[in-house]
């Protein structure tokens, strides 16, 4: 199957590439970041830092020629032959070179002795359970059964621009891309998982496992590069063990105020099985806006959190050096803080370069994540540059931002005509009451015990991991003082960044806590744990329960809209339709003039004005008046059915319609018919 080639070809050529400019991930984790032994699994470095690699460059790659070849009809069939072709003969090159100067880095076998099968042996309990969970979430909420596409409740409505994106690309030819549920002027959200998948799709994959297999993958990443940021970090595989933990199980009030409310002489553990929604105190939190099904909704964003992990371990050694620096310092005579800051800033060690072709490869790779996932890229951007503040060999820092920098921009020139992002001073975020006080109040109910757990690691912690501690609370402080788009409830995901990796801090100080063997000590680390993840683990079982029979959206594949779509519309023919979420139109690769208005309004776009002219089109009295609006906004097909009927924005003038451009499909519907219109063909 050519979607397995293309799979080996992104391996392939990330591990060739990072052969040559990040050698040391084949090496082994063999020593902490402050340089104590300690053995954890190559693979749980390796694997992702190839993977990533290798999807980032081929995919642009493919994207890039697919501009570049359509005129075409079928733009992705030379892109993918070239782009294979090009990567199979390079990867060749290169790993020949390397095998011929012995340089080639051969992957370590994860069991090389029985001593090392013990060290290991929790590390594949640890990613068993996690590839366990993760693929039973994925398909459970997204999958085909009997030729029907079965998308969960708690992710169809984001899924609607994301199947709708897939499907321009596999079923259609969206080059020069477009919004589809706001077509014909630029894209303003970030695309490119989605194109993966629609080229995954095109290659042979089912959709679903086409959606689900680099779903799968990236959160997987993200759970073994998180579980070796903390050992390495700790010297613990205890604290990577409840990163892990924590990062999947949030922690939150809302389990306890549910249960606290429980009425007297009812039972709370019938209260718990009974409820189908999440539990949420705060606003929008019974979305299930903080817990994995985020990563079920957004699943671009695992990826971009694993490239952002991967980005963190290859860095954060230089920071641990300022600090190995100053502990050497102080050991001896008196030191000024003169000379502290002298030797910080203004020597040539902490300036030069060190490792050039590393910086160039994180420049790269940051700046190709924009149109992945912009949120991970500016919250990466955010602590690269607490972290290269206090850092040696700062020159690489500059060149990372250098380079991140202007293939940011570039994309963004590219592909919006205008920018969505517009940052201003929003303190608060969601919070009830935007003061000091009502935020603190917002926080301690949002994440409820990691609060205090955070401060108290805070207040522990000296040197490295206090600073640590501020770099990773960063984008969280970003997301409670500065807003980029119109919605700030967007902000959420940085808040998840910063948990995430303040959870590597927590689980820090808990293990620390442990070290020494005392019964009362394991208790109450048990004890914490359940009460940090008590919520969380609720969470999934809510996931479990909120999308089981009868709570799916069901579309049939094969259904006459999609066919008709696939055969005989272009991915620059845009539809007027009313503003629908899922639908069969979308996924035979239609592209909508103004679908469900919230993906667009959030996104950037002015819906306001397409919300006027769709009503002025659909309630337009006359034909001169309809081919003049139809003219003005470039519509190819008019979608007259129930939904358009029922619209309570304009009332549809279904006549003049008919009256004006030739039907080109029709079928029945529960009150007339589901009719499409050319407007290619006037009457």
């Amino acid at each position: 199957m050519l979607a397995v080639l293309y799979l080996f070809v992104c391996i392939l050529t990330g591990y060739a590439v990072c052969s040559y400019v990040i050698p040391e991930v084949f090496e082994g984790n063999v020593r902490t970041f402050g340089k104590k032994e300690l053995k954890v699994s190559p693979y749980f470095v390796w694997v992702p830092a190839i993977t990533i690699t290798g999807l980032f460059l081929v995919t642009w790659t493919v994207y890039l020629l697919g501009n570049l070849f359509h005129g075409l009809r079928t733009p992705l069939i030379p892109a993918n032959a070239v782009a294979m072709m090009l990567y199979l003969i390079v990867s060749g090159v290169l790993l020949f070179m390397k095998f011929k100067k012995k340089e080639w880095k051969k992957p370590v076998f994860l069991y090389d002795t029985q001593k090392k099968l013990k060290a290991y042996g929790i590390e594949v309990v640890f990613l068993g359970f996690f590839l366990a969970l993760m693929s039973w979430l994925m398909f459970y909420t997204f999958h085909i059964k009997d030729g029907n596409l079965c998308v969960g409740y708690t992710v169809f409505s984001d899924f609607s621009p994301h199947l709708s994106m897939i499907r321009s690309f596999s079923y259609g030819n969206n080059f020069p891309t477009w919004y589809p549920y706001y077509s014909g002027i630029d894209v303003k959200y970030h695309f490119m998982f989605q194109f993966l998948t629609g080229n995954l799709e095109f290659l042979g994959l089912p959709l679903d496992w086409a959606f689900n297999l680099p779903s799968i993958a990236s959160m997987v990443f993200v759970f073994m590069l998180l579980y070796t940021l903390a050992v390495k970090i700790t010297g613990k595989r205890l604290a990577g063990v409840l990163s892990g933990l924590l990062f999947a199980f949030r922690s939150s009030e809302s389990l306890f105020i549910f249960l606290s409310e429980t009425p007297e002489g009812e039972s709370g553990w019938k209260r718990l099985v009974e409820n189908t929604e999440f539990l949420g105190y705060t606003t929008n939190e019974n979305w299930g806006l903080w817990n994995l099904n985020v990563y079920l909704n957004q699943r671009h964003l695992a990826l971009c959190l694993a490239m952002l992990l991967l980005v963190l371990i290859l860095v954060l050694p230089r920071l641990y050096e300022t600090f190995e620096m100053w502990k050497d310092m102080s050991k001896g005579e008196q030191v000024s803080v003169k000379e502290y800051l002298i030797q910080t800033f203004f020597t040539k060690d902490g300036w030069c370069f060190g490792n050039l072709k590393m910086a160039v490869y994180i420049g790269l790779l940051v700046g190709a994540s924009a149109f992945w996932n912009g949120a991970a890229l500016i919250a990466l951007v955010l602590m690269l540059f607490f972290i290269a503040a206090l850092a040696r060999k700062r020159l690489d820092f500059v060149v990372m931002a250098g380079i991140a920098g202007v293939l940011s921009m570039i994309q963004s020139h590219v592909f919006m005509k205008e920018s969505s992002i517009s940052a201003q001073f929003f303190f608060g975020f969601i919070a009830e009451t935007k003061n000091i006080w009502g935020t603190a109040d917002y926080i301690l109910r949002l994440i409820g015990l990691l609060a205090f757990m955070v401060v108290a690691a805070f207040l522990y912690y000296r040197g490295v991991k206090r600073y640590l501690i501020f770099v990773f609370a960063t984008p969280f402080i970003f997301s409670f003082t500065v807003s980029l788009t119109v919605d700030p409830t967007v902000n959420h995901k940085y808040i998840m960044m910063s948990c995430m990796l303040l959870d590597v801090m927590v689980a820090s100080f808990i293990s620390d806590f442990l070290k020494k063997k005392d019964v009362c000590r394991y208790i109450g680390g048990v004890l914490v744990m359940v009460l940090l993840t008590s919520t969380g683990v609720y969470d999934t079982y809510s996931i479990y329960v909120r999308n089981g029979e009868g709570r799916q959206c069901e579309l049939n594949l094969d259904s006459e809209v999609t066919q008709w779509v696939h055969e005989n519309a272009d991915s620059k023919d845009i539809f007027l339709t009313s503003n629908i979420t899922v639908n069969e139109l979308t996924m035979g690769g239609a592209m909508l003039y103004n679908g469900w208005q919230y993906f667009a309004w959030s996104a950037g776009y002015d819906t306001g004005y397409r919300d006027e002219q769709t009503a002025a089109m659909y309630s337009a009295s006359t034909p001169e008046e309809l081919k003049s609006l139809v003219e003005d906004n470039d519509i190819r097909f008019i979608v007259v059915n129930s939904d358009v009927r029922a619209s309570s924005d304009y009332e549809v003038n279904e006549e003049n319609i008919a009256n004006t451009y030739g039907a080109v499909f029709t079928q029945p519907d529960y009150d007339g018919y589901y009719t499409i219109y050319d407007t290619a063909s006037e009457l």
